[in-house]
């Protein structure tokens, strides 16, 4: 997590949040990838993916993923990804943001 300045903010007091495709806000942690639901002490935090998974191909499926860092209950939005995400076959596909995030297998 970075503030308006753009400097780290060093802390694990921090609980990262999300809500995919406007359902419920949630805690991000613990998860695969995250021991707790809190950020590591340098502010950063491990987020498990975000996917579709279907038995045939499909193409442009939209999802979005808004996050927000829960901070002693005050909430502050931290970015919002529309994902495009598409199947060519079981295990292969593409999802991008178009922006930071395009992944391809």
């Amino acid at each position: 997590m970075k503030d308006q300045n753009g400097s780290a903010i060093q802390s694990a007091a921090m609980a990262p949040q999300e809500s995919v495709n406007n359902s419920a806000w949630g805690d991000i942690g613990p998860n695969a990838v995250m021991t707790t639901a809190f950020t590591n002490s340098d502010g950063t935090h491990d987020d498990a993916p975000v996917g579709v998974c279907s038995a045939s191909s499909f193409s442009n499926v939209i999802e979005t993923q808004a996050v927000r860092m829960d901070v002693n209950g005050g909430y502050y939005n931290v970015r919002t990804n529309s994902f495009t995400i598409s199947g060519s076959s079981s295990g292969h596909g593409s999802i991008s943001n178009g922006s930071d995030i395009v992944q391809t297998r």
